[in-house]
């Protein structure tokens, strides 16, 4: 008779913090030499031990899943053909042995699919247990540019997990789709297995559901059919070990996430939807049938879209929860949550505004065993759609004017806009709110405000679009345009290096006359990227630190952290935001960067005039980097702190996928960009 190496732990089926209560019968761990036969678990399962897995695993074949042991690992673990062999380390192992052999000193075990009743007999347990966002392990992007914002989950055991989502679809951005999705999840599942055969006599798993969605899409002049969908990312939670008659279950929760959205519109629209669901929805296996189990409730909120067109839009997130099983998929739960415009100008209503969900169930069971089948309800358990808002056609839209005095000036003049003239048929004037884009890149300076007029600077010549809108108190839109002409209140120029006679361009910014363009002057410690000088000629030459200290002309210098500050505040950065580290601030960096240069649609609009260009950087290892993706260059500062990363000085620094600006510190021995600074 084999000795088996059985142990106890803790619970089944998903999550990341468990309450779990097992019901279940087991002799003791090795209580003798050779014990007894339990009818719970068959002798041909073969648990192994932490110890005696760390001590004798080598390595595994992923593909074919071919354990390879120390030969030694025979007489520690007697393993025979048709035996199930068990671990817990790592993601955990489930496998029945098909064929062992001894292979260049090593022990060659070949493995085939294995599931529960192969391995338990008879058993049952009951679970309760909560995703919680402290217990997450592990997450995944899926897109490049496509973040999640896990900064606000909280070590509390039963807190909900909020994620911004922020995607753009379609070429040159012209559907984007931005949003908060919550959720709480709370499950409970019970699992019987029957003896002789061996399998599963009732299985149930109960999802209860507190979840929260904000989504607004914003679609400008797309007159195509669009259907997209974008992986925002994979949640992995901390491994959860479980028991059945005292055999080991290793499960991982995970968390899918992905946004989508399909248009066929020709105009511009904006809408918003929030939506708050909480549900309870589960499956139960028992007499070999399947019985659905639901209860759900919801509330809607929305901004109105203002669309004179044939327009067709839905926008949606897609969350799915799923349990791995010995990294097979065992239970799941799906949804769809979503809103959707249609839009007609030749109808009554001109518009109407639906919110929906699915949410389904489904079980692939193939991990439990025998005496299951999988499942999956369709069509889904939840499953609805409700018209939350339409067009009132007893209400116009309101007329948006604005003016703006004076129509001209430059970039020290402070400009009034005022849109007190603005007007409804409906209501007054003094219920109407408004915002303003003053630039008319897309993004809006001022948000919605009862007040009707705001002063703005340029810190840029050039000739903007002025923008603003309008809103009633029911949700209707309208805007208008000015065109503003702004010419450069202190001038710029060119300026020639009497040291080696190339010439910079230079440009006033506020207070200060910044070159703009990076130095090429050679110095000891300054190279080209890659040491290529047509490199050189585009983005200039990098420097250490203390090279970069002198390599200014006569009449120039290296800025200091200070006038760094300057600049950025003049861009439109309060103090605060100048005082901090990392990425500061909102929209100055594009402001700040060139517009072409800048890989992965990273371009800025050089509103400001610095016309900063991604030059990359060298290590102290001699090693140049991410050339069209960053832009750094030194502050004549050094860092006051000097235990952390040795010697040090502050930099700015600009990346391909962020508006901000970035402020840290880094080793003199790195090789940045250097940008002159006129005395």
């Amino acid at each position: 008779m084999k000795s088996r190496l059985l142990f106890s732990v803790l619970a089944f089926l998903l999550a990341a913090a468990t309450v779990l209560t097992i019901n279940s019968c087991k002799k003791g761990i090795n209580e003798e030499p050779d014990p007894e036969p339990n009818p719970e678990v068959p002798e041909t399962t073969m648990v192994i031990d932490k110890e005696t897995w760390e001590t004798n695993f080598l390595e595994m074949d992923s593909s074919t899943y071919t354990l390879y042991f120390d030969k030694n690992f025979s007489s520690e673990a007697p393993l025979e053909v048709g035996d199930i062999v068990i671990s817990s380390e790592g993601l955990g192992l489930l496998r029945k042995v098909n064929k062992i052999s001894e292979v260049d000193g090593k022990l060659k075990i070949e493995t085939e699919f294995a599931s529960l009743t192969d391995a338990v007999n008879e058993g049952s347990l009951h679970l309760n247990t909560t995703l919680s966002p402290n217990k997450i392990d592990q997450v995944i992007y899926h897109k490049e540019g496509i973040a999640l914002d896990t900064s606000s989950l909280k070590n509390n055991k039963d807190s909900q997990m909020d994620y911004d989502i922020d995607a753009h679809f379609g070429a040159d951005d012209k559907i984007h789709v931005q949003g908060n999705f919550s959720l709480f999840t709370d499950l409970t599942s019970d699992i019987d297995i029957g003896y002789i055969p061996p399998k599963i006599y009732f299985f149930e798993i109960l999802y209860n559901v507190e979840q929260s969605l904000e989504l607004a899409v914003d679609v400008k002049l797309l007159n195509v059919n669009h259907l997209e969908e974008y992986d925002l990312a994979s949640i992995y939670f901390q491994p959860v070990l479980a028991t059945i008659s005292g055999v080991p279950v290793l499960v991982v929760p995970k968390l899918k996430i992905a946004v989508g959205v399909k248009t066929n519109a020709g105009c511009d629209t904006y809408s918003e939807i929030d939506q708050t669901l909480n549900y309870s929805a589960g499956l139960r296996y028992e007499n070999q049938n399947w019985t659905k189990i639901n209860d759900f409730d919801k509330t809607f909120n929305y901004l109105p879209p203002n669309i004179d067109c044939n327009a067709s839009i839905k926008a949606y997130i897609r969350p799915q929860v799923s349990v791995l099983i010995y990294k097979v998929v065992g239970p799941y739960i799906f949804a769809e949550l979503y809103g959707r415009i249609e839009a007609n100008p030749n109808n009554i209503p001109k518009w109407r505004l639906f919110a929906g969900a699915g949410i389904g169930l489904g079980v692939e069971a193939e991990i439990l065993g025998a005496g299951i089948f999988d499942y999956r309800t369709d069509p889904p358990l939840i499953n609805f759609e409700e018209l939350i808002a339409f067009a009132q056609e007893d209400n116009n839209p309101p007329v948006s004017i604005f003016t703006v005095n004076p129509g001209s000036g430059n970039t020290n003049t402070v400009f009034a806009f005022d849109a007190s003239d603005s007007y409804d048929n409906e209501d007054p004037t003094s219920d109407l709110q408004v915002r303003w884009d003053f630039d008319g890149d897309g993004s809006w300076d001022a948000g919605w405000d009862y007040d009707k007029t705001e002063n703005h600077q340029y810190s840029a010549e050039g000739t903007y679009t002025a923008k603003m809108e309008v809103k009633d108190t029911e949700g209707l839109t309208d805007y208008t345009t000015q065109t503003v002409t702004v010419e450069n209140g202190g001038g710029s120029g060119t300026f020639t290096d009497p040291r080696d006679g190339q010439e910079y361009e230079y440009v006033e910014i506020g207070s200060q006359t910044w070159m703009a363009e990076n130095l090429n002057y050679e110095t000891a410690n300054s190279w080209w990227y890659d040491n290529n000088s047509t490199n050189g000629d585009i983005y200039g030459r990098l420097y250490t630190w203390d090279a970069a200290l002198n390599a200014c002309p006569s009449g120039w210098h290296l800025p200091s952290d200070e006038e760094w500050k300057t600049l950025e505040m003049a861009l439109g950065m309060s103090q605060n935001e100048a005082d901090g580290t990392n990425l500061r601030g909102t929209d100055e960096g594009k402001k700040m960067k060139s517009t072409s240069g800048w890989d992965n649609n990273g371009n800025g609009t050089n509103s400001s005039g610095f016309n900063a260009l991604p030059g990359g950087a060298r290590n102290g290892n001699g090693e140049f980097n991410n050339m069209r993706l960053y832009g750094v260059w030194w502050s004549a500062t050094e860092w006051s702190a000097t235990k952390v990363r040795g010697s040090g000085a502050w930099h700015r620094q600009l990346v391909y996928n962020y508006d901000m600006v970035g402020r840290g510190v880094y080793p003199k021995s790195g090789g940045f960009s250097v940008r002159c600074l006129k005395n």
